[in-house]
């Protein structure tokens, strides 16, 4: 029963658990390079796939244009049994193949033609001006309406390469260099509200965002793998009848202890790997900077924060462990569950609403909302965008710390008293 619950208790969960946190950072890795990305950049990326095409590659073998594609004018006959047929006027060669794309137009206009080759030239082979003939891509003029029907993966494909041709590449190029003129014209901003130690840097506010958010993933995975371990060793050991023995033996506050002890232990596995892996790869995507000098702290108020964060957190989790114990109580339960989140939203509503607000009576409220355990967690969450005073970091910690050892002491004699319930 033991490697039984290794694998359930440690081993999946650590699997599961760094793959979200490796998804979290592609997805961080590429929120980052879009907001770093100059319109150089963008224009040399614009020009490296207009000149070696992944989706072309999948659909014909190469990534290059294809030659000047060819148009192909269809005409309609009789037949000998009186029925109409439709066939291509240059004779075989225009063919259609299952990559071209054929237009059912009302009106051939040469103008509207010339429109249509322009943005599939270089992505097809044969453009075909027919009314019967039918390729994987059929667009079709019907009532003043233009519809396009697709037949395969490959014709969506195809659709797909001119979704984003060159003219609209230029345009989209050309606005980003007048949006970096003007951006270059008015410089950085700063936004200064009272209470703070520092202007807010809005140049920096959304890679400090990524990277606050990734610390946030860590800790929420972290704290989420501690309440579901409390209760899944508690289920094991009374599931398998030795739970009354072996509070017996050992005593009902030090088998407590022990369950959070195993908690712990899986939450340090995690960590120890999630960590440095994290570390490394937002230093890589910064690249020239490092994630303690996009914060904007310095090492010691880093770990102040860092503390902060951790401890607000924890009292959250250790408030939603106590609904495992008391699941057979619905209501407290519930309330048990969900009064850490609402307490944590309202606590967070009310200090953005006070930024809407001046004067020292909503800065001190503001200060105060930042010092509460859990209501603060949000405000202290974004300390490192907002620099709050450092001495609100130390209070929020203090003040949560001083609750979890109370808190876990009640629970504590609540098990002990209540072991028969669990």
């Amino acid at each position: 029963m033991i490697p039984r619950l290794f694998l359930s208790l440690i081993f999946f969960p650590l699997i599961i658990s760094l793959i979200l946190v490796y998804l979290q950072l592609v997805a961080s890795q590429i929120a980052i390079n879009l907001i770093n990305k100059s319109p150089t950049d963008i224009e040399r990326s614009v020009k490296k796939r207009d000149d070696d095409n992944f989706m072309r590659r999948l659909i014909y073998g190469s990534g290059k244009p294809l030659p000047p594609l060819e148009i192909c004018h269809w005409r309609t006959g009789l037949a000998s049994d009186g029925s109409m047929f439709e066939v291509p006027v240059d004779g075989a060669k225009c063919n259609p193949s299952r990559l071209d794309v054929a237009l059912h137009l009302e009106n051939q206009a040469e103008e509207k033609i010339a429109e249509y080759a322009k943005i599939f030239n270089g992505n097809i082979e044969k453009l075909h001006l027919c009314k019967t003939c039918s390729p994987d891509v059929v667009i079709t003029e019907r009532n003043g309406n233009t519809t396009s029907d697709i037949r395969s993966v490959w014709g969506l494909m195809v659709l797909g390469l001119v979704a984003f041709d060159k003219e609209v590449a230029n345009y989209y190029i050309s606005s980003l260099k007048k949006t970096d003129q003007i951006k270059k014209l008015i410089g950085e901003h700063y936004l200064h509200i009272s209470g703070f130690t520092q202007p807010i840097s809005l140049h920096r506010i959304q890679t400090r965002s990524i990277i606050i958010m990734n610390i946030a993933c860590l800790l929420i995975i972290a704290l989420w793998l501690a309440i579901k371990a409390h209760r899944k060793v508690l289920d094991y050991f009374a599931r398998s009848g030795a739970l009354l023995p072996m509070v017996a033996a050992t005593g009902k506050g030090n088998f407590y202890m022990a369950i959070w002890l195993l908690t712990l232990f899986r939450v340090q596995a995690f960590l120890l790997a999630a960590v440095p892996i994290t570390i490394q790869t937002l230093n890589r995507i910064l690249k020239t900077d490092t994630v303690g000098g996009v914060l904007g702290y310095d090492p010691i108020t880093t770990l102040l924060w860092l503390a902060a964060i951790v401890i607000g957190l924890s009292f959250a989790t250790l408030i939603a462990s106590i609904a495992e114990l008391k699941q057979r109580h619905h209501l407290f339960s519930f309330a048990y569950k969900y009064l850490p989140v609402l307490v944590c939203a309202a606590g967070a509503l009310i200090w953005l609403g006070s930024f809407v607000l001046e004067g020292s009576a909503v800065e001190m409220v503001r200060h105060i909302l930042t010092a509460l355990p859990v209501v603060g967690i949000a405000p202290v969450l974004v300390a490192p965008i907002l620099k709050p005073i450092t001495a609100l970091l130390v209070c929020h910690a203090l003040l949560t710390g001083v609750l979890f050892v109370l808190v876990l002491r009640r629970n504590a004699h609540w098990f002990a008293a209540h072991l028969e319930e669990i």
